[in-house]
């Protein structure tokens, strides 16, 4: 045994639904989770997005996932989505024809408190299963503003304005572009950014 099988040996994981011991997240409980897939797709009539995909309600199982992803320490969550996602052939299909994937970026001081960007983890890893360039640094977030799930639909638009700007334009010139959040509130439009 390696000293670095050490502490995995002394607290084995344990699923954080059902208990089983071996994995965070077992392939049983990840099953539970497939079971609960909501495939959505959004077109959107505008020049600044083609589209939106979602995969989930965010209700009862799936809140408590994201939930924990976001606020418990729980980055592990992410390998679970990113398993569902690359099953669908059909969104897979569609988003090999892109030539980048990146986040919606958290405040710095946020990210720090967190120890990690649920949406930057997530997408990194859908990007490796999926062959494409990764580009974690292509948005910032330039103000702390409110979270968006307290908010009138009017407020969200309101809350969004000056808070993001695009950096590396030249990077993203030309391109098709994938843009990962966690959660989907309204229709805000995403495209406004300085």
């Amino acid at each position: 045994m390696f000293l670095y099988d050490v502490p995995k040996f002394l607290f084995p994981p344990k699923c954080i639904f059902c208990g089983k011991y071996g994995e965070n997240l077992c392939d049983t409980c990840i099953k539970r989770i497939e079971k609960l897939e909501k495939l959505q797709i959004i077109k959107f009539q505008n020049k600044n997005l083609d589209f939106l995909i979602y995969f989930f309600k965010y209700e009862k199982l799936i809140r408590k996932l994201v939930l924990g992803y976001k606020f418990f320490n729980r980055p592990f969550v992410s390998e679970a989505f990113v398993k569902i996602i690359v099953k669908n052939e059909k969104i897979c299909g569609k988003l090999k024809f892109y030539d980048i994937i990146t986040s919606v970026p958290m405040y710095k001081a946020k990210k720090l408190a967190r120890g990690y960007n649920q949406t930057e983890l997530f997408s990194k890893n859908l990007a490796e299963k999926l062959k494409l360039n990764y580009e974690p640094l292509l948005i910032e977030k330039v103000v702390e503003n409110k979270r968006q799930s307290s908010l009138t639909f009017k407020q969200r638009q309101e809350n969004v304005r000056g808070v993001f700007e695009v950096r590396q334009k030249d990077v993203i010139r030309n391109k098709n572009i994938i843009l990962v959040d966690d959660i989907y509130t309204s229709r805000c439009n995403l495209g406004r950014m300085r």
